[in-house]
């Protein structure tokens, strides 16, 4: 049984202290994901900010911009009628 404990042990202890070490960081890594952060990303991203105005006869507009500049879009809501 002593024999047992004394070989037990410290195979435990190593395993756990394997287990317990983190994957180390390269720089490479850092930059990776520091590509794919959303202010690298921006410049890419087209009609990001579209921000609606509602107007009171129940039409809306919406101003964007393009590759090709700024661009409205005016919009009716339809009013659901029974048949």
């Amino acid at each position: 049984m002593n024999k047992f404990l004394l070989t037990a042990i410290p195979f435990a202890l190593a395993l756990t202290a394997q287990a317990q070490q983190g994957k180390v960081f390269t720089a490479a890594d850092y930059q990776r994901a520091e590509s794919a952060m959303a202010y690298a990303n921006e410049p890419l991203v087209e009609r990001k900010n579209i921000r609606p105005t509602w107007l009171p006869d129940e039409r809306y507009y919406y101003r964007t911009t393009a590759a090709e500049g700024n661009q409205f879009c005016w919009l009716i809501r339809l009013k659901a009628q029974k048949p």
